[in-house]
């Protein structure tokens, strides 16, 4: 798969998604867990009213400054070859809660995209 192939594949998955109100867990199905790391974990999930994937990254709540400095500069990016953010749930949370990041949901990584032109 070519990488405007992907990109491709992300756009349809995406749009009219904006969702003012933010991200709320009862408006998505988890199918899979995608990844993990020292930051939290990275799952597949479905929004329940439209059926489109999306890609979920839960981050510990001791993260809080470096996340909220991620979503600032996802709200600013736009450019086709750069993960869009759908919704979070930063400013609607409790202290002590994880930060939820909804993203659109890519099927490759970069690294598989750029080593394996065939995918």
């Amino acid at each position: 798969m070519t990488a405007s192939a992907i990109v491709g594949a992300a756009d349809e998955s995406t749009i009219g998604t904006d969702n003012p109100k933010g991200y709320d867990k009862e408006d998505y199905v988890k199918l899979d867990d995608i990844g993990s790391g020292s930051y939290g974990i990275v799952s597949k999930i479905q929004e329940r009213k439209t059926g489109r994937v999306y890609a979920l990254k839960t981050q510990k709540s001791s993260y809080h400054v470096y996340v909220k400095n991620e979503i600032n500069a996802l709200k600013q990016l736009d450019h086709e070859n750069i993960v869009k953010m759908i919704t979070n749930n930063l400013e609607a949370r409790s202290e002590y809660d994880p930060v939820h990041i909804v993203l659109e949901y890519m099927p490759y990584d970069l690294d598989a995209a750029l080593n394996h032109p065939e995918i």
